[in-house]
């Protein structure tokens, strides 16, 4: 191996370039074909070649034109369908901005262009060339996109200066208009933030530029550009934009653009282009707006001269667009590609940068799209240094946030730690690589590898703990250290050196005795020691000891005498750390090598491993070869039990069923059993000394068809878990065929940490020790294992008093009191302590509940605080699945018997009777169930529509209060299957007092999850789920569905006032939605909230036909009804 003495530019191989810059398609998605086959078409009929060839009319190829308005209506489902003479065709986005400033700004008149900041750089000098040089000004924008008060007050400021000059430097036309002020944006997966800016930031937007006679031009050329967020969505491809543009929005609020006292020119123009979706080269594109705006457009002089642009290639779009070759390769192709080239970077992006401190916008849409990706450095990181850095460390090209400044208003302290990477243009697997690359750059630069402007160390972090993303590959596991034989601890761990001394097979250089260690020759070079750090030895304690070196303290002792030796190693035990029977390993640099300049700051080149001894678990020659059933009717045991934990699958498992019965009581070999009941039985045997396991396959009858006993022993089943002495859990396991014990690298087990000097804070810092975590190391190792999407097991987990998880790499430990792990035997570090998913046992009802009691001093009845834990606990439960769904109730019956002991309280089909009214508020994330799929609402009847166990879906329950309930509960009843009410049920109802109001629902033109809503014969506002603005009505159904055009036209559907605002911590109108079976008979459907203090007037407000609902009974008093839901 080759060793460059300069380690700042020690490179193994000559890397090549990674262009994470540019915003090109990459080649291979090109339509060549396509277009190739388009033109033939266009030149080779008469009809289509000679006008192509010729000048064209002023707003473009009339059949294009067509093509684009219908295409663009089924794409953004326009209520009122678009037209040709709303849409002009362009020479592209980029010249017909220009083409529009010409027509619509005025050097003296428009006061100012107003740009989303970040912006799309290039578009810059496009204002600048139309005059506006000076007077570009940048908005800032958030998580919903443009911010519109900053907006707002601006452009107050602009139109209140008097001192600005009147008057227009134009000549004036009949038809065109000038706009006071100019606003630029990308609403869509913006250039460069990524962003989509919501749909209230939009319609915001539109009501400020007409208050302030302003041009909103948009450019809408990633639309199409658009793909499920999750890898695992069910959705292979959206057809239909997830919003409006903001050129559709102008057209249809409040009267749109033909209200009366408007000029009829609007207020938005949408910018679109093939380059994204078919090729730049094409350089065609379009633009919709008014009827009156689009012919004021095509009278550009520099267009009117010479006829519209593109006219040739618009024939060939033509084509693409009649044939449906243009959305076959949109959905088909770019949807896919750009997809898989997304996730590969944001993967990439989650693994190597989120845990230096990156940090991503808008990181939890459900729809992505574009071209881009925009992030934010850690400080004190500059995005400017890390890219110089890039380029010349790792031939890496990135866009720095200030590159996308608005000329003359920069903000830099918004932008100066921003970068934007793009996945469009390299090749796929080149995409991941330069993250790496990126992620190696900050590292080095955050710990102090590299130069920093001032000459200063460059180093970031005043935490005790340093979170960090492990990347070690797993080797070979054995179940613990002790167990792996001499030559795996080095191969696997530590470089033959450190092998030799921990085992002592090399003298020392001192007399050792019980009061001294020994003192060694550890490398006798540099070259040496970084050989131990290469792969695939890569040594641990070589490895942790160099990489807290920066270059330059390399160079400055290395280059002394780089051939003589020069670490040393010392053995000693570790009294002094409370630990007699453990060991410290300390690696230091001899003291002759060290130059008087790095002596006097009395840097301490030190590292100290401890090396604490584990137990062995056991004799592993204990016989567990013949085990029986016990019946405990007849053979009662006095003694611990342990039970276990495990997922079926699609392994064949042996199991208890009337033909088996005799064969298990009388005895059998334990060889036929799952080698997942094998191991768990030997170790209960060989080291927890129980001798009794109760595992559910082989202790309830699994007869398919008679569940009598399985019945019978499921209301049970609470009782054998929180009475066990320990849950074994085979959490690593795909299926019971696996073993507890799998391949695994031990050096994983390893608490690392390094010691780092943060003189950059304090120039007079010592080094200081600070641990080093993988962030996601709880969510790997247990909550993402595959046992932990069983439904079963959140009971199962919860209710036992102990859980030994046999994961996937180690071992992991929790009980009431902590959690632990073969890594952190002591305990979980606070960076894990404080994860919610690393809290499950927290909660555990009893325990927790009495904790939240004793911070509750002044509540009267503590059993309130208890209440609160459920909801979270259903949240829980039905994010996992079940292998047979009509099991909803019962799989959670245990916790729910385990709750009503300390609550007291009637439960209700999955809630309680104290808090009913509340917790029938429940709603289903996103109508979906934690696979992807849509929630769905089974055929076979398991709960009444009341309940959230009525609905395959990922519910958020509903919170247990009494402020603000509208109604009451008057009768309640449930029919059981059998005695045990926390089981199955076979038909119930509720019977309700309160408010019923008409409601009706219907789609608007635009995207999917939004409603525009009626109640009572008024609109109300229409809204999506992604958004919340501060006037804003969310629709949550149960199970989404396509229209209600048959229940609206039966008037089949009302709604419920539930929960109004409390005036201190709750702010919303809630209703439930309801649909009219007959008889006053209703069914749930989902419920509405709204926070705007109109709408919740309306709705409360007393209907002039509220006699007329359908109902049981009325009180006109009150206008209350009764009715019955089922």
């Amino acid at each position: 191996m080759q060793i460059y003495n300069n380690m700042e530019n020690r490179q193994t191989a000559e890397k090549a370039p990674i262009n994470l810059l540019r915003g090109w398609p990459n080649p291979s998605l090109l339509p060549v074909a396509q277009i190739k086959a388009a033109s033939a078409t266009a030149l080779s009929q008469p009809d289509v070649a000679t006008p192509g060839l010729l000048y064209g009319p002023d707003p473009g190829y009339e059949p294009l034109r067509r093509g684009i308005s219908q295409w663009l209506s089924r794409f953004y489902r326009l209520q009122y369908p678009s037209n040709s003479k709303r849409i002009c065709i362009t020479g592209g986005a980029s010249q017909n901005l220009a083409c529009l400033l010409q027509v619509f700004s005025d050097p003296l008149y428009t006061r100012f262009i107003w740009q989303v900041s970040p912006t799309y750089f290039r578009v810059c000098p496009i204002f600048e060339d139309n005059a506006f040089h000076g007077r570009l000004r940048s908005v800032p924008e958030d998580d919903e996109g443009i911010d519109v008060n900053f907006l707002k007050i601006h452009l107050q400021e602009a139109d209140d200066d008097k001192s600005v000059t009147k008057g227009t430097l134009k000549g004036s036309q009949p038809w065109r208009k000038v706009y006071r002020h100019i606003i630029y944006a990308v609403p869509t997966f913006s250039n460069p933030s990524s962003r989509t800016m919501s749909l209230q930031r939009r319609r915001q937007l539109v009501q400020i530029a007409r208050q302030h006679d302003a041009l909103v031009i948009t450019d809408d050329v990633y639309d199409q550009l658009q793909w499920p967020a999750q890898r695992l969505s069910t959705l292979s491809r959206l057809e239909h934009a997830v919003l409006p543009r903001v050129v559709d929005v102008d057209r249809e609020l409040d009267g749109g653009t033909d209200r009366p006292g408007v000029d009829g020119f609007g207020n938005a123009v949408s910018n679109g282009s093939f380059s994204k979706i078919a090729a730049p080269g094409v350089r065609c594109g379009w633009a919709e707006g008014t009827e009156k705006f689009t012919h004021a457009l095509s009278q550009c002089g520099g267009s009117a001269s010479g006829g519209a642009p593109s006219q040739m290639t618009s024939t060939f779009m033509t084509h693409l667009l009649q044939t449906g070759e243009l959305e076959k390769h949109i959905f088909n192709t770019l949807q896919p590609a750009y997809a898989r080239r997304y996730r590969s970077m944001m993967e990439a992006i989650e693994r190597h940068l989120l845990p230096l401190g990156v940090t991503l916008p808008q990181s939890h849409r459900d729809v992505v799209g574009g071209y881009f990706l925009w992030f934010a450095l850690p400080k004190p990181l500059l995005a400017d240094e890390v890219a110089r850095a890039a380029i010349r460390d790792e031939s890496l090209i990135i866009g720095q946030g200030p590159l996308f400044a608005v000329y003359g208003d920069e903000r830099k302290d918004d932008l100066e730690r921003q970068v934007r990477v793009c996945f469009s243009w390299e090749e796929e697997d080149s995409l991941a690589q330069g993250i790496e690359r990126l992620a190696s750059v900050i590292s080095r630069i955050l710990h102090g590898q590299t130069s920093h402007p001032s000459g200063d160390s460059f180093a970031e972090g005043t935490e005790a703990e340093v979170g960090f993303c492990s990347r070690l590959s797993l080797n070979h596991h054995h179940l613990l250290l002790d167990c792996l034989p001499p030559q795996s601890l080095a191969g696997n761990m530590f470089c033959s050196r450190c092998d030799d001394i921990l085992r002592q097979r090399v003298e020392p250089l001192n007399n050792v005795d019980e009061d001294k260690g020994a003192l060694y020759i550890h490398h006798e070079s540099l070259e040496s020691l970084e050989a131990a750090t290469a792969e695939p030895t890569k040594c641990r304690v070589c490895s942790t000891f160099l990489d807290s070196f920066t270059s330059g303290e390399r160079q400055a002792v290395w280059e002394q005498k780089p051939q003589e030796y020069v670490t040393t190693a010392y053995l000693c035990r570790a009294d002094h750390l409370n630990l007699a029977t453990a060991f410290i390993l300390v690696v230091n640099i001899d003291d002759n090598m060290l130059t008087p300049k790095l002596y006097d700051e009395k840097r301490d080149f030190m590292l100290m491993m401890v090396f604490q001894p584990i137990e062995d678990l056991g004799d592993p020659s204990d016989d567990v070869s013949s085990i029986r059933l016990v019946l405990m009717e007849s053979e009662p045991i006095d003694t611990e039990y342990v039970t276990l934990s495990h997922r079926w699958g699609q392994a064949s498992i042996f199991r208890l069923t009337k033909d088996t019965f005799t064969q298990l009581r009388d005895g059998f070999d334990s060889s036929i059993l799952p080698q997942t009941f094998q191991d768990a039985m030997a170790f209960a045997k060989r080291n927890l000394k129980i001798r009794y396991m109760w595992i559910d396959s082989l202790c309830i009858f699994q007869d398919a068809d008679d569940r009598s006993d399985w019945m019978k022993e499921a209301a049970q089943m609470h009782r054998v878990y929180e009475h066990a002495y320990c849950n074994l859990s085979a959490t690593g396991g795909e299926d019971s065929s696996v073993s507890l014990y799998r391949p695994r690298r031990t050096d994983s087990l390893c608490h690392v940490e390094v010691d780092l000097t943060f003189s950059i804070f304090d120039p007079h810092a010592s080094p200081t020790r600070y641990a080093v975590f993988d962030y996601h190391y709880w969510e790997k190792e247990l909550s993402k294992c595959p046992l932990h999407y069983r439904g079963w097991v959140v009971q199962e987990r919860l209710l036992a008093r102990r859980v030994l998880h046999f994961c996937r790499n180690q071992l992991i430990w929790e009980c009431n009191e902590m959690a632990a792990s073969e890594a952190y035997p002591k305990g979980l570090p606070s960076i894990y302590q404080n994860q919610a998913k690393a809290r499950l046992k927290s909660l555990d009802p009893d325990t927790e509940g009495r904790r939240l009691r004793q911070l509750a001093t002044t509540e009267s009845d503590s059993r309130f605080f208890a209440h609160q834990l459920w909801p979270r606990i259903v949240q829980l439960y039905t994010q996992c699945q079940l292998t047979k769904p009509e099991d909803k109730l019962i799989a959670i019956s245990g916790i729910a018997k385990r709750m009503g002991s300390i609550v007291h309280d009637e439960y209700v089909v999955g809630m309680w009777r104290r808090y009913l009214p509340s917790e029938l508020l429940w709603f289903v994330d996103h109508h979906r169930q934690s696979n992807g799929q849509p929630s769905v609402r089974p055929d076979e009847y398991r709960a009444p529509s009341f309940s959230w166990a009525s609905i395959e879906g990922c519910i958020s329950a509903g919170t247990p209060v009494e402020e603000g309930i509208l109604f009451s509960v008057q009768e309640l009843s449930v029919d059981h299957v059998t005695e045990d009410v926390t089981g199955l049920v076979k038909g119930s109802f509720i019977v309700l007092e309160g408010a019923l109001k008409r409601l009706a629902l219907r789609r608007p033109s635009v995207p999917v999850d939004m409603w525009l809503v009626n109640v009572n014969g008024k609109d109300l506002l229409r809204h999506t789920e992604e958004e919340w603005g501060p006037t804003s009505l969310l629709v949550h159904l149960d199970v989404d569905q396509a229209d209600f055009e048959v229940e609206n036209t039966a008037q089949t559907i009302y709604c419920m006032p539930a929960r109004q605002p409390d005036g201190r911590y709750w702010s919303f109108l809630v209703c439930l939605i309801l649909e009219h079976l007959g008889d006053g008979t209703f069914r749930r459907l989902g419920k509405i909230w709204t926070d705007d203090a109109e709408e919740i007037d309306f709705v409360l407000a007393r209907g002039e036909d509220e006699s007329l609902m359908p109902c049981q009974t009325y009180d006109p008093e009150s206008g209350r009804h009764t009715f019955r839901v089922i």
